[in-house]
């Protein structure tokens, strides 16, 4: 039986090579003509002995997911892809000045059920391999190469819950951050999650200073068991100190990840609560302005709230960004994809 060679690893693909009597080397030119040079058919690996990549063919197949739609809203696109069993994924490819970030998924749907998010509305199917992860990022990495265009960054916050399925998403994330892989470092490599303690102590532990993103929403127990029902089973006097030991140990600030919804969480006493949480703290808050989602009542504050929310933070010593959502009216913002597609221009 054939297997996806996206889903092997640098130490799984020395133990191949090392039982087929190969020497160790083919493992960085296989990893070269996939990663770099993004040639997916093994004939055509030349540097290769002839009857390696026959060998290679029989042992392996590269799966590069059907893009079943692509849509494009200002700098935004949004793609469908369908996957060996049929499930349904989106990722999402960002354009920002110089930077190109794509947003990939890691589950098909999501458990955790976040009361202002899509995904978690489709429930949770099922986890995606380490190889079906690294082909999001290889799909887009050739798209952008054909615009004369570079990846720059990747964000582990589409589809899913990536610390639900640890291991496959570290796999895909070694072979992301390695040389001899896709080359990205891990300074431009982020991941979000809605709070797993146990496994952020265990990411402290991967000596890959990645940028942890934390599903924050609410500044407290009581309004986060509502948005972000997880937090009922680690709520926030577990979650901060798993956030600073991660801090400590990669020698990064955490971002923390605020939704802003009106009425509910962004007046100005959530403003004082999340100064309280976060003052003096390796801290970053990335607000968004809630996305649309039809299923929930929330409603996105005025530009007029959102600003003096801001302003609240900023006057208080706290790192704040605020981010707008240019994929909004193609359900490709935070919080809207589901595996559909709704939009306008298909490309």
């Amino acid at each position: 039986m054939k297997n996806n060679i996206l889903s092997f690893d640098i130490d799984q693909l020395t133990q191949y090579f090392k039982d087929i009597g190969e020497a160790s080397y083919r493992v960085n030119q296989v990893m070269d003509w996939i990663y770099k040079k993004m040639v997916w058919e093994f004939y055509k690996m030349t540097n290769l002995p002839i009857k390696l990549r026959e060998k290679l063919e029989e042992d392996f197949y590269i799966y590069i997911p059907k893009v079943l739609n692509k849509i494009e809203e200002y700098n935004t696109i949004k793609v469908l892809f369908q996957l060996e069993d049929k499930e349904i994924i989106e990722a999402v490819l960002i354009s920002h000045k110089n930077r190109r970030t794509l947003c990939v998924s890691t589950q098909v749907g999501c458990s955790f059920r976040c009361n202002f998010c899509a995904t978690g509305l489709m429930g949770f199917k099922r986890n995606l391999s380490s190889g079906e992860i690294l082909a999001q990022i290889l799909w887009a990495k050739n798209f952008l190469f054909e615009r004369g265009e570079n990846l720059n960054n990747v964000v582990y916050m589409g589809m899913g819950e990536p610390l639900a399925n640890y291991e496959e998403v570290i796999k895909s994330i070694k072979i992301l951050n390695s040389p001899i892989g896709i080359g990205i470092g891990a300074k431009h490599i982020s991941l979000s999650t809605v709070g797993l303690v146990p496994q952020i102590y265990k990411l402290s532990k991967e000596k890959i200073p990645i940028t942890l993103a934390i599903s924050l929403h609410a500044p407290d127990n009581e309004l986060r068991n509502v948005l972000v029902p997880i937090n009922k089973k680690y709520p926030l006097e577990e979650l901060l100190p798993a956030c600073w030991y991660y801090s400590e140990k990669m020698g990064r600030r955490i971002s923390f990840e605020y939704v802003l919804l009106e009425e509910i969480n962004d007046t100005i006493e959530m403003a004082e609560k999340l100064v309280n949480l976060l003052k003096n703290k390796p801290a970053h808050v990335n607000l968004i302005p809630w996305n649309k989602v039809s299923e929930f009542p929330w409603k996105r504050p005025s530009i007029l709230r959102i600003k003096k929310f801001e302003k609240f933070l900023k006057d208080k010593g706290i790192n704040v960004t605020l981010r707008i959502s240019y994929g909004e009216k193609i359900k490709a913002g935070c919080g809207q994809l589901r595996g559909e597609f709704i939009g306008r221009k298909k490309i």
